[in-house]
């Protein structure tokens, strides 16, 4: 009967544990988006106004 218990309350810490550990990756995921658009957003909001542009990706070369 003891083990049972000891089981059930293992199982309810790790489920739990695995409960936290979704949302903290949920909340860095959506963290990780909001600021790669912010970056992006930020850098293309400044180099607009200034006439910044590169050419594409096939006229590059690794000089």
């Amino acid at each position: 009967m003891e083990r049972t218990v000891e089981r059930r309350m293992w199982d309810q810490i790790v489920s739990g544990a695995g409960a936290v550990v979704a949302i903290v990756l949920l909340l860095l995921g959506a963290a990780a988006l909001y600021g790669g658009n912010f970056g992006q957003d930020n850098v293309r909001d400044r180099l607009e106004p200034q006439k910044v542009t590169f050419p594409p990706l096939e006229a590059m070369t690794p000089k």
